[in-house]
């Protein structure tokens, strides 16, 4: 009796357990059945109010309104935390500095890195090392310990033979010269072909300006030979204009 008793206990256990577990349950990736992993954050890494993990709503701003900047979402201004219209490294809103160029006078954009991607410490921002995609440091050696590549191209791209291309033809990042230099005549002549589809619309729009100038100025010259005939039909007292006729039929 006393088994039986345990029997259905744990029966109803396993029961209760198995409800619960339908309302628990998760797919493969650890979302539940309203999109939320066990931290709260949908697969686009949003919470419940639209926050990611670091507090920024889709459009990057917190919930008092600035950005990871600092600077608000409210006004043409968009002025910083400080009050200011810049923040303490002298950047505006739009990542530009007070000196008008996108570096600081120390050679930093406003995320910290220089023209070449590397941090103060010398960390690049793309490989999370001391080195960049092509095996450079932020001084220009090389990770063979030189100061160019296995193919004899420096930080900047110059080849060893003093130019942007090797002895095939080809520059620091495997682009050919001649597709490079084909490339460049055919953006060439396509902006000559946008300019030149430019002026013609614009000839077709002052053209079409003046062609509807012309038009209502013929009308405006007819409604007042209208209103002159109309007036000197009143002199002479006819009961009825023959020009409202003539503007009626056209």
């Amino acid at each position: 009796m006393g088994v039986n008793s345990h029997s259905k206990s744990l029966s109803k256990l396993s029961l209760w357990d198995s409800v619960m577990g339908l309302f628990s349950r998760r797919d493969k990736d650890g979302f539940d059945k309203k999109g939320y992993d066990r931290e709260g954050y949908d697969k686009k890494g949003y919470d419940k109010n639209g926050y990611d993990r670091e507090g920024y709503d889709k459009k990057g701003y917190d919930k008092d309104g600035f950005d990871k900047y600092g600077f608000s979402n409210k006004g043409i201004r968009r002025t910083h935390r400080n009050g200011t219209r810049f923040d303490e490294r002298g950047f505006y809103f739009d990542g530009e500095h007070r000196n008008r160029t996108r570096f600081d006078d120390d050679g930093f954009d406003r995320d910290g890195f220089n023209k070449d991607g590397f941090d103060h410490g010398g960390i690049h921002k793309l490989t999370g090392t001391k080195l960049d995609e092509r095996g450079f440091n932020k001084d220009g050696t090389h990770r063979n310990g030189t100061n160019v590549d296995e193919r004899g191209f420096n930080k900047d791209g110059t080849h060893r033979n003093g130019t942007r291309f090797d002895e095939d033809g080809f520059n620091k990042d495997g682009f050919d010269q001649k597709a490079l230099l084909q490339q460049e005549e055919d953006s060439k002549f396509y902006e000559l072909c946008q300019e030149r589809d430019e002026e013609q619309q614009e000839d077709e729009n002052i053209k079409r300006m003046e062609e509807e100038e012309k038009f209502w100025k013929s009308m405006h010259e007819e409604e007042l030979d209208m209103i002159k005939e109309e007036e000197e039909a009143l002199e002479r007292g006819d009961n009825e204009c023959d020009c409202k006729e003539k503007y009626d039929e056209s």
